[in-house]
């Protein structure tokens, strides 16, 4: 959804054509929520809320607003509606009241990516952004499915399956669906709910948009997404969480396309983060070569790795005394 603008003169220099009657618009809305359309309700009502405005009739537009919340549910874009809508007509004391309420109910403070975000992108977020409650035992998407939204578990736990298998358990705080967003990946595990869980679904596109509007929030996903990198590390290497690094040991290095990626002997660990990366190596006397992708680990430091693409990597070294991994050279491909 993108916000209309609240603003008398600059609407009426923009509006082109002539809108419905404030009521009308209402009757529509109410309309379209009982058939379960709600994106054309809610944009019917911001219409309606608009126009009341327009005819200096705000505790009409306030009446539209709650009548909104009721025929929709305190979603988060209803609620982003509504304190814009008290902030607009400076109700600025009951804007925040709502506001702390949805941070609270989405849990804002405990969840990595809120808990960074200003008012601004806080309220630009919750216009995008779904609550989905999913019972136990089902499935949010399998392996292999297409998809680039990117979720983050509230409530409840994930078991994250590979090939069948579960490879991990996300619970409270996690977020999920990364690799699809960041590079246009098919779904590389299935997620299915161990107990009902809530889940945020931040869209794809609506999400690239405000990584465009606020780079900073571009940074926080970076920066979680390079914690899921490690976190998928330790999960495929059956490493322990004390043998391995944090993102922030790890050296960062940038390749461009074609350029040589050394492993130092004493690295033992590279992540590939973005791009795609030729391996070589030797087996049984027979030189092999495959191409891989963002989330790969490369375990050893007898391959021979080249940047496919223009490619990010992460290196570190698993503790001397993970011996179990140590004994042998492995990849791990994404």
């Amino acid at each position: 959804m993108v916000w209309m603008n609240f603003n008398k003169e600059e609407t009426m220099n923009n509006r082109t054509t002539p809108t419905p009657a404030p009521r009308e618009l209402l009757r529509e809305a109410q309309r379209a929520a009982s058939r379960g359309e709600g994106k054309k309700a809610l944009e019917l009502y911001e219409a309606c809320i608009r126009e009341y405005l327009l005819q200096r009739m705000p505790f009409k537009a306030i009446a539209a607003a709650k009548n909104a919340r009721t025929a929709l549910g305190a979603t988060p874009r209803v609620q982003s509606l509504i304190v814009r809508l008290y902030s607009s007509i400076n109700l600025h004391g009951d804007a925040r009241e709502i506001l702390s309420h949805t941070a609270s109910s989405l849990k804002k403070s405990d969840l990595s990516l809120l808990r960074e975000l200003g008012q601004e992108e806080f309220l630009d977020l919750l216009e995008i952004m779904e609550v989905v409650i999913v019972p136990r035992g089902q499935s949010i998407f399998r392996q292999h499915d297409a998809g680039e939204d990117l979720y983050i578990v509230v409530t409840g736990s994930l078991a994250v399956l590979r090939e069948g298998k579960r490879i991990a358990v996300l619970s409270e705080g996690d977020i999920f669906g990364e690799l699809g967003f960041f590079h246009h990946e098919r779904r590389s595990a299935t997620l299915k709910t161990l107990k009902k869980s809530t889940v945020l679904k931040l869209p794809a596109g609506p999400l690239r948009g405000l990584c465009r509007r606020y780079p900073r929030v571009y940074d926080i996903l970076e920066e979680l997404y390079s914690l899921r990198v490690v976190k998928k590390a330790r999960e495929d290497l059956g490493i322990d969480d004390s043998l391995i690094s944090e993102p922030a040991d790890f050296s960062h290095a940038l390749f461009c396309k074609g350029q040589d990626i050394p492993i130092d002997p004493a690295t033992e660990i590279t992540l590939i983060k973005h791009g795609i990366v030729e391996i070589n190596y030797d087996e049984r006397g027979l030189p092999m070569k495959r191409f891989l992708k963002p989330g790969s680990i490369v375990h050893g430091s007898s391959f021979r790795l080249k940047a496919h693409t223009d490619a990010e990597i992460l290196q570190t070294r698993a503790c001397p005394d993970d011996t179990e991994s140590g004994s042998r050279d492995v990849y791990q491909d994404r």
